[in-house]
């Protein structure tokens, strides 16, 4: 299983994620709001193996930048 949280920075303890178990999948796709600049958008995972073993909690931050639409 898998718990994933997003937004909110890097939350290294395992007690500050509060996200709730869900089935492992090797992939997650997600929505992030995109202004006009740089944009931080953080995602947290943590794991359980069926024995109830927990992995550290991974963190990494993904940079968006934004731009004006273009005209013709």
């Amino acid at each position: 299983e898998m718990r994933v949280l997003t937004g909110m920075g890097c939350q290294r303890d395992a007690a500050a994620l509060d996200a709730p178990w869900e089935s492992f999948t090797p992939t997650r796709t997600f929505t992030a709001g995109l202004a006009l600049n740089w944009v931080g958008f953080y995602v947290n995972v943590q794991y359980r193996d069926a024995q109830g073993n927990l992995s550290p909690v991974y963190c990494d931050d993904i940079s968006l930048e934004g731009s004006p639409a273009r005209t013709p």
